[in-house]
């Protein structure tokens, strides 16, 4: 989790949670076509596991030194990590884009069908 900038802990998680446009340098490698494509990344959690562990990135990389150096930024752990909203909101994003998967692929059907 992204510890510069965050503050705490959920908002580290809502961070990561988040989605990520992957372009230029980064863009994401098509196994169809084999050509670099612009492409979204994103993580979502259907469930919130019984146990989850935390890996902070607590270096950076300073450009004038050349060197790693340790991020000094506060950064707060609640007692209680509540991640109910984010799971939520994952599986409505997920039900959506079922709905609309749903929706077009009978859509399809229906025109094969009308072809015949």
């Amino acid at each position: 989790l992204e510890v510069r900038g965050s503050g705490t802990a959920e908002a580290a998680v809502r961070r990561f949670h988040g989605a990520e446009l992957l372009t230029g340098g980064d863009q994401w490698h098509c196994d169809s076509c084999g050509k670099r494509r612009d492409a979204v990344k994103s993580m979502t959690l259907s469930a919130a596991p019984p146990v989850l562990m935390l890996h902070l990135k607590r270096f950076g990389f300073d450009m004038a030194t050349m060197r790693r150096a340790k991020l000094m930024d506060s950064f707060l752990f609640p007692a209680e990590l509540r991640l109910g909203d984010i799971v939520a909101g994952a599986l409505a994003e997920r039900a959506s884009e079922v709905e609309s998967a749903t929706a077009a692929a009978r859509e399809r059907l229906r025109q094969r069908l009308g072809a015949q």
